[in-house]
């Protein structure tokens, strides 16, 4: 899916119902969200993220943070008290029209639009902290990893990021066999199997307009030489379920590498 197309998609989901795209949540569907419950959700985010922080020696704090993917601001709010500045960042024009009108009294709050697959928007080293959590799972592995170099160019030299990436999924794993079988009956190449999925999916945005919510995955190695080609260091790997039961998913939390 391109960028464009990506941009259209979430604007849609975040018109139709913002908290359920962004905490898709069973039984939460069709504005069922309660307000309150659904920011404390992030603040529960954060406090796990300041735990996981402080266990590998760091502390949750600073100057600035950036929050990529910032939707309405769930996660933007949380991160609010540790920091002097927070900005939220995010590709729909509506996930970022209500979250100026959400959160206008948070004096150290902002909220920015961005619709491009770099973040020239900001400079070099400004953010002591930049998080993101289920964003870069819906996006193609080229954009996701060319935000991947901005973060690194982004991080002050004593700054951290935390990004949240899929590896791969656990049902392409399981039914490798089947697929298997079924290709071989149907002589499709299994490498084209994620592309028919793609189609498909674009079909149904074609023909129903629906708004589609693709997952993404990229091996752990592959964002790791990611990370390192452009002047990052890995500090830690973490495995989580962020991305749901039928993926595998991991934190990477990193800095700059020492020149």
């Amino acid at each position: 899916m391109e960028l464009k197309d990506l941009q259209r998609h979430w604007d849609e989901f975040s018109r139709k119902d913002a908290m359920y795209a962004i905490n898709t949540r069973p039984g939460k569907e069709n504005g069922q969200w309660d307000r309150c419950a659904f920011y404390q959700t992030g603040e529960r985010e954060i406090l796990r993220v300041q735990r996981y922080l402080g266990n590998k020696g760091y502390s949750l704090g600073g100057q600035k943070a950036l929050d990529f993917g910032c939707g309405i601001g769930r996660l933007s709010v949380a991160l609010g008290p540790h920091f002097d500045e927070v900005i939220g960042v995010d590709i729909s024009p509506s996930m970022i029209a209500q979250a100026r009108v959400e959160h206008n009294s948070k004096s150290n709050l902002s909220f920015v639009l961005n619709e491009v697959d770099n973040l020239a928007v900001f400079e070099e080293a400004s953010f002591d902290f930049i998080y993101s959590n289920i964003t870069l799972q819906h996006m193609a592995p080229k954009y996701a990893k060319r935000y991947i170099h901005e973060f690194v160019r982004l991080l002050k030299p004593d700054g951290i990021c935390l990004f949240q990436l899929p590896s791969r999924s656990r049902l392409d794993r399981e039914n490798k066999s089947l697929f298997q079988k079924v290709s071989k009956f149907l002589g499709i190449p299994p490498s084209l199997h994620r592309r028919i999925l793609l189609l498909s999916n674009r079909l149904k945005w074609s023909i129903l307009r629906r708004p589609i919510m693709e997952m993404y995955g990229i091996p752990s190695q592959e964002v790791i030489a990611c990370i390192e080609s452009c002047g990052g260091k890995v500090l830690h790997v973490k495995e989580n379920r962020h991305a749901g039961q039928y993926w595998e998913s991991f934190y990477y939390l990193i800095g700059k590498a020492v020149i």
